[in-house]
């Protein structure tokens, strides 16, 4: 599913232009288990390539790890800051 458009200095074109922000269903394995949680990743329409900077990778993997949480019924880290 595609999103906004943002603007960000692309790895690909190195170059600052629009990027979709792009959400899709990620797979990760936390503790052994394997969960499926909304992963967010931005996608180059010029080279027709999807990039994860770090920022998005630490986020896509708190999403990850909440998931987990919630599966388990732990507090998530937004529930737990509260």
């Amino acid at each position: 599913m595609m999103g906004e458009n943002i603007l960000y200095d692309c790895p690909f074109c190195e170059e600052e232009h629009y990027v979709q922000l792009k959400r899709e269903q990620g797979v990760a394995n936390i503790k052994g288990e394997i969960v499926q949680y909304d992963k967010i990743v931005y996608y180059c329409d010029i080279e027709e390539e999807e990039f994860c900077p770090r920022k998005l990778m630490d986020n896509n993997l708190l999403e990850a790890r909440n998931v987990y949480r919630r599966m388990k019924g732990l507090l998530t880290s937004k529930e737990i800051k509260v």
